[in-house]
């Protein structure tokens, strides 16, 4: 059981991102976050662990999808967003797995600007549903 849960924090390890210089980028390979990296209707999703550890990738239905970060474990937020070359445009709480309340985005909106300025980003509200 430890191997395969290694082997999951090995994966994982590919989609985790740090901001630097307001830059998202992949930890693991240096290479800048962007979203014209995938195909063009792609929608590039994140999740933000619980030891605040931001995983970015695009989603592929049924196959890739929030729960595939942590494999279904607790998140801080989860949701979507947009970033062309490593500057974030966009962002917005939207997991069906994990249905992120208000709180849960306003922590990752507090997270994030810890580390960036989020002038011209962005944030979209109406995914958060009653």
């Amino acid at each position: 059981m430890e191997a395969a849960a290694a082997m999951h924090q090995r994966e994982r390890e590919f989609y985790e991102v740090t901001i630097e210089n307001k830059m998202m980028m992949y930890r693991l390979s240096r290479k800048i976050v962007d979203k014209s990296e995938g195909p063009k209707d792609a929608k590039w999703i994140f999740v933000l662990s619980t030891t605040k550890i931001l995983y970015i990738g695009s989603k592929s239905k049924g196959t890739f999808q929030h729960s595939s970060f942590l494999a279904g474990g607790a998140t801080s937020a989860a949701g979507r967003l947009v970033v062309a070359n490593g500057i974030l445009k966009a962002v917005w709480p939207d997991s069906g797995h994990y249905r992120p309340t208000e709180v849960n985005f306003r922590e990752f909106m507090k997270y994030l600007r810890k580390r960036n300025d989020l002038t011209d980003v962005k944030v979209h509200m109406m995914a958060i549903l009653p």
